[in-house]
């Protein structure tokens, strides 16, 4: 098989522009691996039965994936508003959002960059001169030039064409005289020699764009496999002896049923019986059926039906995997008890859930500051492919409502405004989530209504002096 990596580092160095070392990426394998369910260094494994070596296969839970399903639906879900105060540029934003199926594909890129360390947005015009958005994971992602983690430019590379003519195209965005220019280059993805580009595709477009028309995104947690690389780390980077905890309890406990089963021993004396003349005997069981072994008495062991089937141990598997998925949520960032029941209360309160989740809404809100980044700059760019030269001030707003009771907030927040703890204008920026403009427009509609009040009770003369 091509070595893709291999072929893209060494052309992006005969351009004078030198990549990360490729040792790093051997991690994405491994990530990838758990990511997918499946390691073959774990969960393939052999056991001598004392005649002869056997080849066995653990079950997976798969919980890498559904930890980074999580984290993405935590952070990037249909409650999140990416909104501007201008009302022109919201609605082309809005379109440019749906036509982009970012809802969809953004929680996709989320998830991707919990589970390989790091992923991207790159913002383009197509054919039609429409704004684009493509999504990439890490092993797609090559940056060039990089202060800390901070990526000024950089490559990024997709798989083209049929199976019979596969190509790797490159896209690069270098940073030239204050804007950016966008650089395509194709290899052949068997040799990885250039070719030719695919028709209609120019090999240099000065986009004139100041701002990034890129983002890089990743798990808000610093990197300890690499210390100078400005990509991430899997958010199970550092849980691998836990996730191998989870998949040997769950494998010891699917084996418990599957080697539990029901099972009687039965004398072959018993298990047939005479049908002719000639002493033919006909099976009295279904000889497919699992449940009953026929053996031959001896004098050591006693004539009759013999129930071989041992105790399960459900219990005690139970707390097995009550404990494995506690450690494994814990080095996640997910806090304790995320993936339990509490058979002892059953459904617990909105308010034991802020108590008890703290660990998990601290994570989240860290993760949150990396991801509004990329999102704003998302925006940004966004807009001004769309024509606006000075775009608007972005405003993020996440979804919280899975940790915090907003019932309880939204009461204690209107008992601070009754109070005069806090402005009505932040009540409902920071509570509603609405933008300045339309909080301003709130407010003039209320004092315009209290204003109506105060005439029609004046009007009555209630106020009056005499």
């Amino acid at each position: 098989m091509p070595d893709i990596n291999k072929h893209i580092i060494e052309y992006l160095a005969g351009l004078g522009t030198p990549v990360l070392d490729a040792e790093y990426r051997a991690n994405l394998d491994m990530w990838r691996a758990w990511y997918r369910g499946k390691v073959d260094s774990f969960h393939q494994y052999t056991v001598f039965n004392g005649i002869r070596t056997i080849k066995c296969e653990r079950a997976s839970l798969q919980m890498a994936k559904t930890v980074c399903e999580d984290w993405a639906n935590l952070l990037l879900n249909e409650r999140v508003q990416i909104s501007v105060d201008d009302e022109r540029q919201q609605q082309t934003l809005d379109a440019l959002l749906d036509v982009n199926e970012f809802w969809k594909e953004g929680n996709s890129a989320v998830e991707r960059a919990f589970a390989l360390g790091t992923a991207a947005f790159s913002e383009y015009l197509d054919g039609d001169g429409v704004p684009k958005v493509d999504y990439h994971s890490a092993a797609q992602i090559w940056p060039l030039k990089y202060s800390g983690a901070d990526v000024s430019e950089c490559a990024f590379s997709s798989v083209i064409g049929t199976r019979e003519d596969k190509r790797v195209f490159l896209r690069i965005y270098r940073l030239q005289g204050g804007a950016y220019v966008l650089e395509n280059h194709c290899l052949d993805y068997e040799s990885g020699k250039p070719m030719p580009l695919p028709e209609g595709v120019a090999a240099r477009v000065d986009t004139g764009l100041t701002v990034r028309p890129f983002q890089l995104f990743k798990p808000n947690i610093a990197n300890n496999v690499d210390f100078t690389s400005p990509l991430g780390i899997s958010v199970f980077a550092n849980a691998i002896d836990a996730l191998q905890g989870v998949d040997a309890v769950y494998d010891s406990f699917r084996n418990e049923f599957i080697l539990g089963r029901k099972r009687l021993l039965v004398p072959q004396t018993m298990t047939q019986i005479a049908r002719t003349q000639d002493g033919d005997r006909t099976p009295i069981f279904d000889p497919n059926d699992l449940t009953f072994t026929a053996y031959q008495p001896t004098e050591d062991m006693a004539a009759g039906f013999h129930d071989l089937s041992p105790e399960i141990r459900a219990e005690q598997h139970m707390q097995g995997m009550r404990a494995q998925l506690n450690l494994l949520s814990m080095k996640c960032g997910l806090g304790t008890g995320r993936y339990e029941f509490d058979r002892q209360s059953g459904v617990k309160t909105a308010t034991e859930v802020v108590s008890e989740q703290s660990e998990l809404y601290q994570t989240m809100c860290k993760h949150e500051i990396a991801l509004r980044e990329a999102l704003e700059g998302l925006a940004r760019a966004l807009l001004t492919l769309a024509g606006f030269k000075r775009p608007d001030v972005v405003r993020i707003v996440f979804d919280d409502s899975v940790i915090q009771d907003k019932t309880a907030q939204r009461s204690e927040a209107r008992e601070e405004v009754a109070a005069g703890l806090m402005s009505k204008w932040r009540y409902l920026t920071q509570v509603c989530g609405m933008g300045d403009q339309e909080a301003e427009a709130e407010l003039e509609r209320i004092r315009s209504e209290s204003s109506i009040t105060a005439e029609a009770v004046d009007f009555f003369n209630v106020h009056s002096a005499e």
